[in-house]
């Protein structure tokens, strides 16, 4: 199902996941994202349909560097369902398991013309900023800063 959601993503816009851009998706690709250790890498699948005739519309995930307590983080819907809330949703719900697990931030990289993004990320209630490196907009989710702090400290 991983495979054929992939597939189903417009040929026209790369997967661009993890710094690569990926067009074709090995099979142990695929076994990584469904082989989950629930504290250093972390998937999770958005399903349409009935439980024997279900397809993968979303997908979030999560991986935690292994040298600082951050991890990168993507994501993708797929434009049928787009603008429906998915991707916040998917992203909200990342957070909370990361900070669980320790893990203070969160980048990920956007392609120009995607800064619709930068919005689901800014919902999150955290500290973002953002840098352009390379042809690629590197966001930085602070969990350990809460906006209602940066106000604060702000103000005084």
């Amino acid at each position: 199902m991983l495979r054929e959601f992939f597939y189903s993503l417009p040929k026209d816009e790369a997967y661009i996941r993890f710094l690569s851009t990926m067009r074709v998706y090995p099979q142990v690709d695929i076994h990584r994202l469904v082989n989950i250790d629930y504290d250093k890498e972390m998937t999770l699948v958005g399903a349409v349909g009935h439980m024997d005739e279900q397809r993968i519309v979303a997908v979030g995930r999560f991986i935690a560097d292994e040298e600082s307590p951050g991890a990168e983080v993507d994501f993708a819907v797929h434009p049928d369902y787009g603008r429906r809330g998915i991707a916040s949703f998917m992203i909200q719900y990342l957070s909370e398991i990361a900070v669980k697990s320790g893990i203070r931030q969160f980048r990920a990289y956007i392609r120009p013309g995607n800064e619709r993004v930068f919005g689901i990320f800014q919902r999150l209630g955290y500290l973002v900023d953002s840098s352009y490196m390379e042809g690629f907009y590197e966001i930085r989710v602070h969990f350990d800063k809460p906006v209602n702090a940066c106000l604060t400290e702000v103000a005084s």
